[in-house]
């Protein structure tokens, strides 16, 4: 095959991951990755699958960017108009950082990369941060791990990730132990 048989970026078929509403920062991580391996940096190219991926009720909110396509930068133009539309606002990340955050079902480090997600481009103290990650989990976990408050962020993750693991399979032991002995009472 000779140089002007190659093969052009856009004559690929690729997949992307369906859009995320709920952090479409991260969903244009995972695309621009898709772009980046198979070598596609045309402007047109990538606004052209993004266009195709998107789910209708989400095409609405940029119906003005696509009924008139900037001749320069489209893919960009789409990009910042869907993150700035679709996101979440600053100010309700900031909210539930503060406050309406808890644990769940996530794991000690799952919450605080969660709490980190929440930050945005926003900057607050290392210090700060762990506080306020230690304040919401449960008390055992984040008692257990004040006695290492010069450790970092992460280091106490990994240690709540373990004492949580811990403590949930001693609750299960508890709770069986306590069946059988209800059960031959």
């Amino acid at each position: 095959m000779d140089n002007n048989d190659s093969i052009q970026p856009e004559m690929y078929h690729i997949s992307l991951p369906t859009f995320s509403v709920k952090n479409p920062r991260v969903w244009f991580h995972q695309i621009e990755a898709v772009f980046h391996s198979r070598r596609i940096s045309d402007e047109r190219t990538m606004y052209a699958y993004v266009v195709q991926t998107l789910p209708t009720d989400v095409a609405e909110e940029v119906f003005d960017i696509l009924e008139n396509t900037p001749k320069t930068a489209p893919f960009t133009a789409l990009k910042t108009a869907l993150i700035s539309r679709t996101s979440r606002s600053e100010t309700a990340m900031l909210r539930e950082l503060l406050g309406n955050i808890d644990i769940g079902d996530r794991t000690p480090s799952q919450l605080l990369r969660h709490m980190r997600t929440l930050l945005g481009s926003r900057q607050l103290d290392e210090t700060i941060l762990k506080q306020l990650w230690m304040d919401k989990l449960p008390h055992a976990v984040s008692s257990i791990l004040a006695i290492n408050h010069q450790a970092s962020s992460e280091s106490l993750a990994e240690m709540a990730d373990k004492i949580a693991e811990t403590f949930s399979k001693s609750t299960i032991n508890q709770t069986a132990r306590d069946n059988l002995s209800e059960h031959t009472d």
